[in-house]
C-alpha cells in the first residue's frame, strides 16, 4: 500500500485505510465556526438535517499523533501516519502532528464520544483512547471509555455482542429523537 508498509490484503487493507482516513482526520472535528454553517450543508441529498457530527464511536483509534512514537518509534502505524499525513515522523513535525490530531481539537461543544479500545492492542496503544477520553472530560464534553481487558486490535471487536449493545445504546441515546412529552389536558 505504502512504500515499505504491509497492512494486509484486499478489502481488509482498504477498510483499514478508510477507517483511518475518516475517523482520525475528518469526522470527529470541524472547527466550531464551520459546523452547522449553511454554506456547508448543500442543496442535494438529505436536506434539512445538519451535517454537524452528532456522535462518535471510535474503535481503537489513534487520536494523538504527537504521542504515537512514545510506545515504539519504528512501528508501521508511525510510518503510515508519517508518510501519508505528516510527510515524516511526528517528532520531526510536531506542529503538523498536533494539528492533525483529533485530541488537539476537543472542546466543550465536541460531539459525544464512545471510545472502545482493547488493552492488548498491538497496533494503536489503548493510551490513545485514554488520553482522548481525559481530554474530552477535562473540557466538559460527553465521553465514555470502554477498555476491554485482553482485546487485540481489529474488526473482530465488532462481533462482540456486549460492544454491539454498548454502541447501540450510545447511538440510541445521542441520535434518536426523544419521545415528545404528553400534553397536559
Amino acid at each position: 500500500l505504502h512504500e515499505g508498509i504491509t497492512l494486509g490484503h484486499g478489502a481488509e487493507a482498504d477498510a483499514f485505510l478508510q477507517v483511518v482516513h475518516l475517523i482520525e482526520v475528518f469526522l470527529p472535528f470541524a472547527p466550531d465556526h464551520r459546523q452547522d454553517n449553511p454554506a456547508f450543508e448543500g442543496t442535494e441529498g438529505v436536506i434539512g438535517v445538519s451535517s454537524k457530527v452528532q456522535a462518535v464511536c471510535a474503535l481503537f483509534a489513534a487520536t494523538d499523533f504527537v504521542h504515537l512514537e512514545e510506545v515504539e518509534d519504528d512501528h508501521w502505524r508511525i510510518n503510515l501516519v508519517a508518510k501519508a499525513l505528516l510527510h515524516g515522523p511526528p517528532s520531526k513535525n510536531l506542529e503538523l502532528a498536533a494539528a492533525a490530531s483529533p485530541i488537539t481539537h476537543v472542546s466543550q461543544t465536541s460531539a459525544p464520544f464512545l471510545l472502545i479500545h482493547g488493552t492488548a492492542d498491538g497496533v494503536i496503544p489503548s493510551a490513545q483512547s485514554e488520553r482522548m477520553h481525559a481530554a474530552l472530560q477535562a473540557v466538559g464534553a460527553d465521553s465514555s471509555l470502554l477498555l476491554i481487558e485482553g482485546m487485540p486490535h481489529g474488526n473482530r471487536t465488532l462481533a462482540r455482542p456486549d460492544l454491539q449493545k454498548a454502541a447501540d445504546a450510545f447511538f440510541t441515546k445521542h441520535l434518536r429523537p426523544q419521545a415528545a412529552a404528553p400534553l397536559l389536558p
